[in-house]
């Protein structure tokens, strides 16, 4: 059994342990067992990403591992792919924590040329990768890979190299009469990706490998841009008011998925709510 050290954890979160014990013990536990996890992280990995960062970071780690795990033995079996099914919402308005939240606009920027530099997300040394001296966000190099289990098939293979443009997706939105979650305070929401098939709405899930800076600075799918941010660790937040509250805020995408975007709306702190998935897919 893999011990629970800092090592460990920051090798899970680069994906260089795709079937560990140290996963499959956590699967169905409870936040309270993510909360374990992110204390044995050092102080300056949890200043770094921010304690709610981290907490998603490690649920998508689970979500991932089960899915790796599905590929070690074949194939996604008929109950994890239905698990995958969610219903995008196409409306600009819904009801949300007593109140609606709706969607005024979204713009797809090649530069964040006018974009206020104090709102992004502290990680100077990713957004000076990512961005030229013209504030133009560089092309990087992905891959595509997929695993076997190192015996019919390799245990890990590059199936595609591709030439990435991301693009800056820049949402306003607004929440009215919303009950706050805490302390009069709301969250932003994450990016979730989907795609359409014979067998209905899906996530879209692909095992991309993406330079460090690039992934840094995408920040797992959060916003990496927040204007009316409380800032620090408590980036992704912002005080809710009565009546209406207006918030602006951007993501980093890769450009071929501009077409799979949705929101999600969906409390991450209580995992009993339903995916609430609202589109804002872009046809580029």
């Amino acid at each position: 059994m893999e011990e629970y050290n800092e090592k460990n954890i920051k090798r899970i979160m680069r994906g260089d342990i795709l079937d560990s014990p140290l996963i499959d013990e956590k699967i169905n536990q409870t936040y309270d067992a993510i909360r374990d996890l992110s204390s044995v992280v050092s102080y300056e990995e949890r200043k770094r990403t921010g304690l709610a960062g981290l907490r998603k970071a490690i649920v998508a780690l689970v979500a991932y591992s089960k899915h790796q795990k599905s590929q070690f033995e074949g194939s996604i079996d008929a109950q994890n792919a239905e698990s995958r099914k969610v219903r995008i919402i196409e409306e600009d308005m819904v009801n949300m924590c007593g109140g609606t939240f709706t969607l005024i606009d979204v713009q797809v920027l090649d530069s964040c040329e006018g974009l206020d530099g104090n709102a992004m997300c502290e990680n100077k040394i990713a957004y000076e990768k990512i961005f030229d001296e013209q504030g133009r966000v560089n092309s990087y190099k992905r891959e595509t890979v997929t695993y076997g289990d190192g015996i019919s098939q390799p245990q890990r293979s590059v199936v595609e190299r591709n030439v990435i443009n991301p693009k800056i997706v820049y949402v306003t939105a607004q929440y009215e009469n919303v009950n706050p979650f805490s302390n009069g305070r709301i969250e932003i929401p994450d990016l979730t990706f989907y795609e359409e098939s014979n067998e209905g709405t899906s996530l879209y899930i692909r095992d991309y490998v993406r330079p460090d800076y690039v992934r840094d600075a995408m920040t797992d799918n959060a916003p990496f841009y927040f204007e009316e941010t409380l800032g620090g660790k408590e980036f992704y937040f912002t005080e809710i008011q009565k009546g209406i509250t207006t918030v602006h805020f951007a993501y980093l995408v890769d450009d071929d998925m501009l077409d799979k975007m949705a929101l999600n709306l969906t409390p991450w702190v209580d995992s009993n709510y339903a995916p609430v998935l609202v589109d804002i897919s872009v046809d580029e």
